[in-house]
């Protein structure tokens, strides 16, 4: 193989984990594949890493550092969530640029990234830091927890009639990304001024749903985060659990920035593939919904049933209006061209490129 990369994230991920599926040992009971790797032992340990380019991920004129270092802890703790996980401590790389201006940026993101670890109780405990060219700082934040009782759970546990549940409205982060980008202009009225205020909040600095881990580590039976948009992640949920899925149109939360600021077919795209908004799907045995709606609602969340797994070799479906059509797939590939690029990343399921942002 010339160019793993040419492949696309989900099947480079396939292609390395059996490259190097061998060579895990006794210390891992799950490598490559899942939201985070789970380190053997009693207590089992989760460990995830993300990072965040200039460039790709983000840029300067559409967050500030202090938002900036918010958002990267976020991200990385919401891959712990996904494990039913708790976060117990942080380490932290770092490539940037060297001047005044830069210094002033660097004590803004340590700010944000302090502040964040402060509010969720989790120190950081080391990195790497090195020097890097103006245009191109990067941050990685790797992230270790500890399962609650049930978990870790993983995207495999899923079973054929288990329903799925999202934790969340989706949509708001694409809404809020466009309007950084400038692909869409920023709305005159009251309304739409809030809308727009809501959408960039959500865009700029999303929050891991770490809240809701302990419930449904005892209630669900499969999770996976919706970084990537529902229309990638729930495929890749359904696929490591051997099944099909139905959803339901209609029963989709569609944030209400995303209808304001978009109208009702563009924000029902985003909320299927915008991503970024850092909900929770879960696949949950329909006998333990009630218990896990009340555990989630005492936590301070809710849950949205949009559909189900079905039997394997189904593949996915979208329900609307009791017409069946093909899972209308689409999301971030981080293996696409760049923001730089002018026509970045997404695609749909067509295959053809669309605008991202990550």
């Amino acid at each position: 193989m010339r160019d793993p990369f040419q492949l696309g994230e989900d099947r480079f991920l396939a292609w390395l984990a059996s490259r190097f599926r061998a060579r895990g040992g006794s210390a891992f009971s799950l490598g490559i594949g899942d939201d985070a790797a789970v380190l053997a032992g009693r207590p089992a340990r989760v460990v995830t890493v993300d990072q965040m380019l200039e460039g790709r991920h983000f840029r300067f004129r559409w967050i500030v550092p202090r938002a900036l270092g918010r958002r990267a802890v976020e991200r990385a703790l919401s891959d712990i969530a996904a494990m039913g996980a708790r976060p117990e401590g942080v380490l932290l790389a770092l490539s940037w640029p060297r001047g005044g201006e830069w210094g002033r940026k660097a004590r803004a993101l340590f700010e944000g990234l302090g502040g964040a670890l402060d509010r969720r109780g989790v120190p950081l405990v080391g990195g790497d830091t090195t020097r890097a060219r103006v245009g191109h700082a990067a941050l990685a934040v790797v992230a270790v927890g500890r399962p609650w009782p049930g978990g870790p759970v993983l995207r495999s546990g899923g079973r054929p009639g288990d329903l799925l549940a999202v934790t969340g409205p989706l949509g708001a982060a694409a809404a809020g990304h466009l309007l950084c980008s400038g692909r869409l202009a920023p709305p005159g009225d009251r309304a739409g001024r809030r809308a727009a205020g809501a959408a960039l909040r959500a865009f700029r600095e999303p929050t891991a749903r770490l809240e809701l881990a302990r419930p449904l580590a005892r209630h669900a039976r499969a999770l996976i985060d919706l970084s990537d948009g529902l229309g990638l992640d729930l495929p890749r949920l359904a696929a490591a659990s051997g099944c099909g899925f139905e959803v339901e149109a209609e029963r989709i939360p569609v944030a209400p920035a995303a209808r304001r600021l978009l109208g009702e077919r563009r924000a029902f795209r985003a909320a299927i593939a915008g991503g970024e908004d850092y909900e929770l799907l879960a696949a949950i045995p329909p006998d333990r919904l009630p218990a896990a709606e009340r555990a989630v609602a005492r936590a301070g969340g809710a849950l949205h049933v949009v559909g189900r797994l079905t039997a394997p070799g189904g593949g996915g479906r979208l329900v609307r209006r009791g017409a069946f059509a093909p899972w209308p797939a689409g999301g971030w590939d981080p293996f696409r061209p760049p923001l730089d690029a002018g026509r970045p990343g997404r695609v749909d399921r067509a295959g053809r490129r669309r605008s991202g942002r990550r």
